[in-house]
């Protein structure tokens, strides 16, 4: 029979194949510029708004946890919302933008109960942390967002490279070429969807090919095997599926990926 797997080894493989935030994010710029459009030059932003820290998060959280046990051994309340909302807001990052501030204060509101904090923090963190990589390559298709982006370790990047070698080389040995004008492929392992993993949770892609009148857009939402480590890697939850949408008449020239990132496990610089 066919192996059977757990949710949880992607997100392992995720941290385990990609060593630390900087090559994740190194990872995903291989794959735009492997994107290559022969008569436009590749450009790649890299675009991160953190509005808190994950570890001030992780702090927060612990905190809501220690109130709880203390409150199922006591018939009173040690939760005080009010000093606890102040110290969410003293944890936000000084040099945060005001994108990110907005959100963040929009999701958390004023909660009163601890349930309601844990809850608003969550949200307001995913809504305020955000890393973008954008850029203007030949972009995917909703087949190839569907066939190729959703399998760990395709072949695509891997063929194309092995495909131009033998072209340039023409049959001669690999002692005796000396210079091509050819770019090869940077990436193929076909793991580079495990970069945006390892970076968050939550992942949203924009694409599309030139002239091509619709954005192709997929969110995977990796949260349900996070919390839940038994799930199953075809569990319903996990099936995720691109959607399309109509593009404005000015976009239809456009072309080109932007890859969304939220739910952020580790910051960049922290």
């Amino acid at each position: 029979m066919a192996f059977e797997f757990k949710a949880r080894v992607l997100l392992e493989l995720g941290a385990e194949l990609i060593s630390s935030d900087a090559v994740a994010l190194y990872e995903l710029v291989k794959n735009s510029l492997d994107a290559k459009v022969e008569e436009v030059l590749i450009e790649v932003i890299i675009d991160i708004k953190i509005g808190m820290q994950y570890s001030a998060y992780q702090q927060l959280i612990t905190l809501l946890d220690s109130y709880e046990l203390q409150e199922s051994f006591r018939d009173k309340s040690v939760f005080d919302p009010t000093a606890f909302n102040e110290a969410v807001l003293a944890s936000l990052e000084t040099d945060a933008t005001d994108w990110s501030k907005e959100h963040f204060l929009e999701a958390y509101g004023n909660p009163l109960s601890i349930s309601d904090a844990k809850a608003n923090l969550e949200k307001a963190y995913v809504a305020s942390n955000q890393i973008s990589v954008m850029d203007n390559g030949c972009g995917m298709s909703k087949t190839s967002l569907e066939r190729d982006y959703l399998s760990v370790g395709t072949p695509v990047r891997f063929n194309e490279k092995r495909a131009l070698i033998d072209t340039m080389m023409g049959g001669k040995s690999r002692f005796h070429y000396t210079k091509t004008n050819q770019s090869l492929p940077l990436g193929e392992k076909g793991i580079g969807r495990l970069s945006a993993m390892r970076l968050g949770h939550l992942v949203r892609i924009k694409t599309k090919h030139k002239n091509e009148p619709k954005w192709h857009r997929l969110t995977m939402d990796w949260r349900p095997a996070f919390k839940d480590p038994s799930l199953d890697a075809k569990d319903p939850q996990l099936d995720f599926k691109p959607d399309s949408s109509g593009c404005n008449s000015s976009e239809v020239s456009s072309h080109g990926t932007t890859i969304f990132i939220r739910d952020l496990q580790s910051v960049t610089g922290n």
